[in-house]
């Protein structure tokens, strides 16, 4: 599923919600090198971790690689998202 998402980004951002290991995800934005989602927040999610906002993930394309991360509610998403395209970025200059 995620191999096709990259061939076409909008066709991800216009279906909006998808599940990644049984959890279900936002997607929030995507284009041919990265996709980030944030988690659906249902009220058992939010009761058994006290969470306010979503975890997330973060998916990025090296073009032969893919990088997936997998982000806590207590992180913060920039953050997040810069390391991911920095190692992304990284990934395409060593050509891997």
């Amino acid at each position: 599923m995620m191999i096709d998402a990259f061939k076409s980004p909008t066709a991800l951002m216009k279906q909006k919600n998808f599940c990644w290991c049984g959890q279900n995800y936002v997607c929030v934005r995507a284009d041919r090198f990265s996709i980030y989602a944030r988690e659906q927040i249902t009220q058992s999610l939010r009761a058994e971790d006290g969470a306010n906002q979503p975890g997330g993930l973060l998916i990025g394309n090296s073009g032969k690689s893919l990088v997936i991360v997998l982000y806590p509610p207590t992180a913060h998403a920039a953050i997040a998202v810069e390391a991911v395209e920095q190692f992304v970025a990284y990934l395409r200059t060593k050509n891997r």
